[in-house]
């Protein structure tokens, strides 16, 4: 499976790296906002896998990129530390 990371952590994107190509994965790490979407231009991916803040942006603004303006109806994953409720459900909206 081709998946695209978005992850300003190093650590973090380093760690999910590792474990996703121990699975078989092909993993295309991408630090920014910015930067990711320049990815998405250049290849297709079964999964994207969002980070939710960012330096230059927030992994809300990237899935409403993809589901808007590109109509990308690729499966995506959400990381991050928030664990509201109204989180949860912004996101899922």
């Amino acid at each position: 499976m081709r998946i695209a990371l978005l992850e300003d952590d190093s650590f973090q994107a380093e760690a999910l790296t590792v474990w996703l190509e121990a699975a078989d994965h092909q993993v295309s790490v991408r630090h920014d906002c910015a930067g990711f979407r320049a990815a998405l231009q250049d290849a297709d991916y079964d999964l994207l896998i969002l980070d939710w803040v960012l330096p230059d942006g927030s992994g809300l603004e990237v899935l409403d990129w993809l589901r808007g303006e590109r109509g990308d109806a690729t499966p995506v994953l959400f990381i991050t530390q928030r664990d509201q409720e109204s989180d949860v459900v912004t996101a899922l909206e």
